[in-house]
């Protein structure tokens, strides 16, 4: 088997030196056959330029801080009052300085009445979705590396199996991403009052838009001019054309925020990773307003917001019951079902099916707005509160050990109750802890 590899890899190995004598490399792996490739030349030009303005601009930045103090050197010995003017250029300048925006990156204080516990919460899920990844994809894309009594002992092992279910840490971001929304929101409208308008919730879209799509662009641009010299191997080919191909045509879905709506199959997608972004921006575009129709009319906007975390609930639980899907990303993972794929198309990047968390984090946002993060409770209660939430955590990592391993087979009716509703179970133990960490409440007698 390791000898038919490697010839493989002399194949693809001829192709990325441009053989195109080779019609069915080439007609494999397109871009590999490709020497004046012109998207390669316009990511390096990008790439170029944007390194020669972050030097510039941190340069700029040394350059008036040393002037600055000249002048205000010669300000106290003339005695005269310091003027100080504001350039639109140096502003948008120095945006893009290193030292600048290092300093600010790597800040550790925090602005008075913040949420500190949401630095943990991003970290450690951050954590959990790198190494989840790392094992699903060396589990999934090596199947030349393995034999299947390797695979089994390797999704057999306890910390393995545990980690391959670590797809719940997405809906933490989801909670995060709507809490933040609608804590901010409502803080807007509190100081502004009724000046808060509709108008302001499209503004707020527009300025999210401008915030996350620039990171976009440079991702894009990386993945289809320059991805492919990232790596080599006998499967580096098969991994990375796809993905190639994808961003070279359908890139403009993922300016639009709509990749994982339309043409929204893996295969199809730009950075297939990058669904999630695509679901939490379609998210912030609904909910915005519900959060506005809450703070306006509380009994409205709240209905609302539970017929839309009822309605999701349930049509995950429909559909998972009528087309047989599994219950979740890693079920059965050694002998994955026949419509495995169509369930990761159809339900795991699909918005309508994953935006309960995000309701979650509103409805807690709401909780604490309206208490000002002041709200008592018994000590039974608050010490049950963490009992469950640490409860539903380890539950969450363990229960699902055979399922994952297929030495345990749900029902149907089952796999279409856990389905919808554990990932609403783990967003409420997160969001519990959010809940106590930001009241600080400890329990009253």
């Amino acid at each position: 088997m390791s000898e038919s590899i490697y010839s493989e890899d002399a194949e693809n190995h001829q192709g990325y030196k441009g053989s195109n004598n080779d019609g069915e490399t080439c007609s494999k792996y397109p871009n590999s056959c490709d020497q004046d490739d012109p998207h390669t030349m316009y990511a390096i030009t990008f790439f170029t330029t944007i390194g020669f303005l972050l030097m510039f601009s941190t340069a700029y930045d040394y350059y008036l801080e040393w002037y600055n103090n000249k002048i205000t050197k010669y300000q106290k010995k003339t005695k005269k009052q310091k003027t100080e003017s504001v350039n639109v250029f140096s502003k948008a300048l120095l945006a893009f300085s290193i030292r600048k925006n290092a300093t600010t990156i790597l800040s550790m204080k925090d602005e008075e009445g913040g949420l500190t516990v949401l630095h943990g919460l991003r970290f450690l899920s951050m954590a959990g979705t790198v190494l989840g990844h790392v094992i699903v994809y060396n589990f999934e894309n090596n199947p030349y590396m393995w034999t299947e009594e390797e695979r089994s002992q390797y999704v057999r092992n306890i910390v393995i199996n545990s980690s391959l279910n670590c797809e719940v840490v997405v809906d933490t971001f989801f909670l995060l991403s709507g809490f933040l929304m609608a804590y901010s929101i409502f803080k807007q409208m509190k100081k502004n009052g009724d000046k808060f308008g509709l108008k302001n919730c499209f503004t707020n879209i527009f300025h999210r838009y401008l915030r996350l799509t620039p990171i976009c662009i440079a991702v894009i641009i990386f993945v289809a001019g320059l991805y492919e010299y990232c790596g080599s191997g006998s499967i580096w080919s098969k991994m990375t054309d796809i993905p190639i191909k994808n961003c070279r045509t359908n890139y403009w879905l993922n300016l639009l925020y709509l990749h994982n709506v339309f043409r929204s199959t893996f295969d199809k997608m730009c950075f297939e990773d990058s669904w999630s972004l695509g679901a939490d921006m379609q998210f912030y575009v609904f909910s915005i307003f519900i959060v506005f129709m809450i703070y306006r009319n509380p009994r409205l906007g709240l209905a609302i917001l539970t017929a839309c975390y009822i309605a999701t609930n349930l049509l995950t639980a429909i559909v998972i019951y009528v087309k047989d899907y599994q219950a979740f990303a890693m079920e059965n993972e050694l002998y994955p079902r026949p419509n495995h794929d169509e369930f990761i198309d159809e339900i795991y990047i699909k918005p309508w099916y994953r935006a309960g968390p995000y309701f979650m984090g509103i409805y807690l946002a709401y909780i604490l707005h309206r208490n000002n993060r002041k709200m008592g409770l018994n000590k039974v209660i608050y010490a049950f509160g963490w009992l469950l939430s640490i409860g539903i955590t380890i539950m969450q990592f363990t229960t699902t050990y055979g399922y994952i391993t297929g030495d345990v087979v749900m029902s149907r009716t089952m796999r279409a109750f856990y389905g919808s509703t554990f990932r609403q179970l783990w967003s409420f133990a997160m969001a519990w802890v959010i809940y106590a960490s930001a009241t600080g409440d400890k329990g009253n007698k």
